[in-house]
């Protein structure tokens, strides 16, 4: 006699999910197509197969043929964007044939932090963009904090996503764009070669800033000592905004930032900026600058102004 059997599956919610209804398709051994679909609604944990396929009989399907040859069924879940899909070994009982699945939600660290320590960056705007679609989808924008951001049961399994620093924080340079695949168990591979400063590791991908800096140096004309008593300007000419005045002495002064979203210093929209002797601003990468010298050591004249540009990367031009 032909075996008939019920086919169920069984649905699990890993933690932080949320349930929505899924679909699941029964494919037959030795058939391409699907020969049943089934919906789980939403909250629902069991279902079983309806049997409506030509070879089923009373909601159940034959197991073996009339020669006593075994009928395999094999269940897949279709994808449920933001989730990834764990199936357990088919099991089998007199009566039934068990397909349990899990879903658990894709959750993905982007942390932003300085070229050295551990601390979150603060105050870089960065976006997220699928780049598996037509046209390319802005996926989040976000300000960084002191806490990386994560995104749950948002990330599609397969999909290929670019993570660009729109901005740097005021006083650090921008660093490349990360493009990565979230694979099938979750974890992320590195699409091209990971730019200097960037690391992927597991679910986390991690970008960090240099700081910029800029180092000014008086001389006389055919010296190669410092000039010290030259009293020096510089000014953010995009914002016409003042970043620094000082009175030169025996070395070359340089100036960089730090900057923190607690603590002591120097508040400035929000943000807390430590600063050298000197400076009140924080160099911003792609502005512009004059530096002047509004007064000569004695014995000497005004030299002229100049102005430059600080590149995204840090560099004059």
């Amino acid at each position: 006699p032909i075996l008939y059997k019920t086919i169920k599956v069984q649905k699990t919610w890993a933690t932080g999910s949320t349930p929505v209804a899924v679909t699941f398709d029964l494919y037959q051994s030795g058939v391409t197509d699907p020969i049943e679909t089934i919906t789980l609604p939403a909250g629902e944990t069991e279902i079983a197969f309806a049997g409506t396929a030509a070879s089923a009989v009373g909601g159940q399907y034959p197991v073996t043929d009339a020669a006593g040859n075994a009928i395999l069924y094999t269940v897949t879940e279709q994808p449920i964007n933001g989730y990834i899909i764990t199936a357990a070994a088919q099991t089998s009982d007199d009566t039934t044939i068990n397909n349990a699945f899990t879903n658990t939600p894709t959750t993905v660290t982007l942390s932003k932090k300085a070229l050295t320590g551990t601390a979150e960056l603060p105050g870089a705007l960065m976006t997220l963009t699928d780049v598996s679609v037509t046209p390319n989808t802005q996926v989040d924008q976000w300000t960084s904090g002191d806490t990386a951001h994560t995104l749950t049961a948002t990330l599609i399994v397969g999909h290929t996503y670019t993570l660009t620093e729109t901005t740097a924080p005021n006083g650090y340079a921008v660093t490349g764009s990360v493009t990565f695949k979230v694979l099938a168990s979750g974890a992320l591979e590195a699409v091209g070669t990971l730019p200097a400063n960037t690391a992927l590791s597991g679910n986390t991908v991690t970008l960090r800033d240099a700081q910029l800096t800029l180092t000014v140096s008086k001389k006389a004309v055919g010296g190669g000592e410092e000039l010290p008593g030259a009293t020096l300007t510089l000014t953010d000419t995009t914002l016409d905004q003042p970043v620094a005045q000082w009175v030169g002495g025996a070395t070359a002064k340089t100036f960089s930032s730090t900057v923190a979203t607690t603590g002591t210093g120097t508040a400035i929209d929000g943000l807390y900026y430590t600063f050298p002797a000197g400076q009140s601003y924080p160099l911003i990468a792609g502005h512009s600058y004059k530096l002047t010298e509004t007064a000569a050591p004695e014995g000497y004249l005004l030299a002229n102004f100049i102005t430059f540009t600080l590149n995204l990367s840090g560099e004059i031009t």
